[in-house]
């Protein structure tokens, strides 16, 4: 039977404790013995879904429960009966309806007046909901640790007193310690070296402040580095770290790559892999070399291709080469010339090389681009001295070839004009004399870019120089050039010959002038200035130390980038047929080369053109003079001459000359005919007049021989390369005197009378 008792009828309190029941469902049993006749309350009757109005037996009872839990419930009971142990348990039942539930029983001994245990009683509640959170909880965290036991990273959790309270296996492993011998430890005991080091600080920080810390540290017992990140928790904090030596080490080998990137001396450019067509590949990275050269900044090159750097003279076919490298993924070298934002040239060698990922697609393209501005400026300045010694050697020979031809024109012109007899003919030879003397003038002009132009070398003022040549310029220029000069105080003084010299200035300044037809700006300036080593090294015919600068500058029409190669070529000239020959800068280059110095020209279309012209004051060079006529052409009395000269007009001409001033005249057409005529006429001959240049045996080694056998006999050099240097050959080799070709036969003449009345 159940437990009576009438609700309505308790009093308030006991009510209340039945309505507590009902809520927290939980009733009252007693089992009494030893019949073990069993009352329970309705609670129990309802947790049970037993009819109220049935009375439950002992079997009954036990038969609810699964057999794990009637085992459990059977021993409670008996241990209770026999000697009064209490119980506490939690057990398993399945009621008539079906249901599954979990009850807590709770039971203890009845005693009589004696102390015989004559029942047992307690309480059951319904803690189903409760049993179904603790297993739910239990399986969440079984599943928490299999996840924390199964993540990369290491893992642990520290209590509000820095107690372990759980560690992963990763985290086991890291930290070289079970967690056996983890688990409820200090963690400041377990690793003292951590303290005051980044770990203590930042657990510090967050356990205080409540905030999530992340960072990297080295822990320097284990020799590695730490990737850590704690968040605070509500009972302390949880910790998940790896071990981040490896990537750490990789980092600082790219902090170190890209370090050295940046401060290699070399461009460095690493574009997209494609497009290769249209824009082409776009710039993602720059190094610093890029910026100082270029004079581009990361922000205005990124996002842009690398035809940002090209110009009017790139050169195309290069261009080409590289993209079809690129489009069959070909590494490729070349040399292009870029550009600078400022519109500087600047020449650059290019290694470029595809990069691919791991799956081998290609993915960017790296260009390693050396600055070699300097060294093809150098190349081109090798090239155009080779070009020009070149253009020298044909030059010579050329010139040789048209004096030999000038030379009878110019002295058949003289005996033409001492017979003519009526002005017609007398104008007509003076039209033909000025012609030839004007070629001749050029051709001196030829060889002296040819050979070299010598002159007098001594001390020269440069201010003096500069005044008389603008002098010069002051009154031969239109007015609306404006002309002005500076000279430095401390301007030092050069070695040379004026003549040369101011030839060079006015060469410029009339170029200059030429190049201002609208009126402009003349400048004239001279200074001190020192060449060191790096910079004469990257100049031709440059050698350390002390120049005066002479510069002229205009602001005139300027000179094609195209044309500034070709300017000293000699017969090259960009003014109009017949207002210049083309010399007039090739001279200049000789005669400054020829004073140990050397030339610069920077110019820009529109924007005026500028000189310098850089001399030493170092060395004296010796004069070697050229042979003067002036006077009455005088004339011989019978004296023997002996000419030779392979050129059958010239030996003609010479003859003639000779002869109509009464001289007898043998020939020669070569040295070796020379030797045998003289021997033939020992007697008699008593000057020889030959020329340098001839096949067999030449001039030179004629001088050679016949200064030897016949010391007595007068020696006269002639040479198509009126040179100083050719003049002092010869008289080392023996000649009294030298003729440069074309000569009157004024000038022969009278070197003739000059050899024979020398002593």
């Amino acid at each position: 039977m159940t437990l009576p008792y009438a609700a309505n009828n308790l009093p308030d309190r006991e009510r209340l404790l039945v309505m507590a029941n009902r809520v927290a469902r939980v009733g009252g049993w007693v089992v009494e013995l030893p019949n073990r006749a069993v009352r329970w309350s309705r609670e129990v009757a309802q947790i049970h879904d037993w009819p109220l109005d049935r009375q439950a037996q002992f079997g009954d009872l036990l038969a609810f429960y699964t057999p794990e839990s009637q085992v459990q419930i059977r021993e409670a009971l008996a241990r209770c009966e026999a000697d009064g142990t209490p119980f506490d348990l939690q057990a398993g039942l399945r009621t008539p309806a079906g249901r599954d539930v979990w009850v807590r029983a709770i039971g203890e001994a009845v005693r009589d007046g004696t102390g015989r245990i004559v029942a047992v009683q307690g309480a059951v509640q319904d803690v189903t909901d409760q049993r179904r959170m603790e297993l739910e909880l239990a399986r969440a965290a079984e599943r928490l640790s299999s996840t924390l036991e199964s993540i990369s990273d290491a893992f642990f959790t520290l209590d509000d007193t820095w107690r372990f309270t759980y560690t992963n296996h990763e985290a086991e492993r890291l930290l070289q310690h079970d967690r056996e011998s983890l688990i409820g430890r200090v963690v400041w005991e377990v690793f003292p070296d951590a303290v005051n080091t980044p770990f203590h600080e930042h657990y510090q920080r967050a356990m205080r402040e409540r905030q999530a810390v992340e960072f990297e540290a080295y822990y320097a017992p284990f020799a590695n580095w730490f990737a850590v990140k704690a968040y605070p928790v509500p009972d302390g904090l949880a910790v998940y770290f790896r071990d981040a030596t490896q990537s750490h080490r990789a980092q600082e080998q790219l902090r170190l790559l890209q370090s050295s990137v940046e401060r290699l001396n070399d461009i460095v450019v690493i574009t997209d892999a494609e497009p290769i067509s249209g824009r082409g590949p776009e710039i993602v990275y720059v190094n610093e070399a890029f910026e100082k050269l270029t004079g581009y900044t990361r922000d205005e090159v990124i996002g842009k291709t690398p035809r940002i750097l090209q110009g009017p003279r790139t050169d195309r076919r290069t261009l080409d080469r590289i993209r079809h490298a690129l489009e069959t993924w070909q590494p490729v070298r070349a040399e292009v010339l870029n550009y600078t934002k400022t519109g500087e040239e600047l020449w650059l060698e290019l290694d470029i090389v595809p990069l691919a990922d791991e799956t081998g697609w290609y993915t960017h393209w790296v260009a390693v681009e050396r600055d070699i501005t300097e060294r093809r400026r150098l190349e081109e300045q090798v090239l155009r001295a080779q070009r020009m010694e070149s253009i020298g050697t044909l030059a010579g020979g050329i010139a040789h070839d048209i004096n030999n031809v000038l030379s009878p024109i110019l002295m058949s012109v003289n005996l033409l004009q001492r017979r003519a007899n009526d002005d017609e003919s007398t104008r007509r030879l003076e039209v033909i004399e000025r012609a030839a003397s004007r070629g001749a003038a050029m051709i001196r002009q030829l060889l002296g870019f040819a050979r070299g132009i010598e002159g007098e070398r001594r001390p020269l003022a440069v201010s003096p120089l500069v005044e008389e040549t603008l002098r010069i310029v002051g009154e031969t220029f239109p007015r609306n050039i404006g002309v002005e000069a500076t000279v430095a105080a401390d301007t030092r003084p050069i070695d040379g010959d004026q003549t040369q010299l101011q030839q060079v200035l006015l060469n410029l300044c009339v170029n200059a002038r030429d190049a201002m037809p609208d009126g402009g700006q003349l400048s004239v300036r001279a200074a001190n200035v020192t060449i060191g080593a790096d910079e004469a090294a990257r100049t031709i015919d440059a050698r350390e130390g002390g120049y005066v600068q002479l510069t002229v500058e205009d602001t005139g029409t300027g000179i094609a980038p195209e044309l500034l190669e070709k300017i000293f070529d000699p017969f090259f000239t960009t003014k109009p047929t017949g207002k210049g020959t083309g010399l007039g800068l090739s001279t200049s280059l000789a005669i400054v080369k020829g004073h140990g110095g050397f030339l610069r020209v920077r110019s820009e279309p529109g924007h005026g053109t500028r000189v310098d012209v850089y001399l030493p004051a170092a060395e004296m060079y010796e004069d070697v003079p050229r042979d003067e006529t002036g006077g009455d052409v005088p004339r011989g009395h019978g004296e023997t001459v002996l000419v030779v000269d392979d050129e059958a007009a010239i030996r003609a001409m010479t003859r003639d000359a000779l002869e109509s001033h009464g001289y007898r005249v043998l020939e020669a057409a070569d040295g070796a005919e020379a030797i045998a005529t003289y021997a033939a006429n020992a007697n008699d001959v008593v000057v020889v007049v030959t020329d340098l240049m001839m096949p067999v045996m030449d001039g030179g080694a004629l001088i050679q021989v016949l200064h030897g056998l016949a010391p007595r006999v007068r020696l006269i050099a002639v040479s198509g390369l009126a040179t100083s240097r050719e003049a002092r050959q010869a008289m080392a080799q023996g000649a009294a005197a030298f003729l440069g070709k074309p000569y009157t036969d004024a000038a022969l003449l009278s070197t003739v009378a000059r050899v024979l009345a020398a002593p």
